[in-house]
């Protein structure tokens, strides 16, 4: 486990990120190892098997509270966003904290992404850039 896992609940569920592992070993920044991974994930058409988003989803709303309506309208983001492969090499919380807050707002559940940040583990930037791009290629509205 990480050392993020014992500031943040979620994270003892989530195994240390690998790239972070393999960034390190190979002396490369985290975030350029990410984009090339990406790249060849996309450019080889590989399907990889991904954490079950789901499964943050439903711990991330009964963590804040969240009505089961606006989890079942998250599962629907997240679901038309995996058919676009927008969370293919994506931190799977960071997706399931985009989809849960983005349906708060379809939802008018008021909850603020420091909440969402401070619950996930996951940074408000990284929420509201996840948000953004999902809004972006989803055409989503609210």
């Amino acid at each position: 486990m990480c050392g993020i896992a014992n500031r943040f609940p979620i994270a003892k569920v989530t195994p240390c990120a690998l790239k972070s592992t393999i960034a390190n070993a190979a002396n490369v920044e985290k975030k350029l190892l990410s984009r090339d991974l990406r790249t060849i994930i996309i450019e080889l058409d590989l399907h990889l098997k991904q954490y079950d988003n789901t499964s943050f989803i439903t711990r991330l709303s009964n963590d804040l509270g969240i009505r089961e309506k606006t989890k079942r309208d998250a599962f629907e983001i997240l679901e038309k966003s995996q058919e676009k492969r927008l969370a293919d090499g994506k931190n799977p919380v960071a997706q399931a904290a985009a989809c849960l807050y983005l349906s708060c707002l379809i939802n008018n559940e008021k909850l603020s992404q420091r909440r969402f940040s401070e619950t996930s583990g996951i940074s408000s930037v990284t929420i509201r850039c996840r948000i953004a791009a999902m809004r972006k290629a989803l055409n989503l509205k609210y």
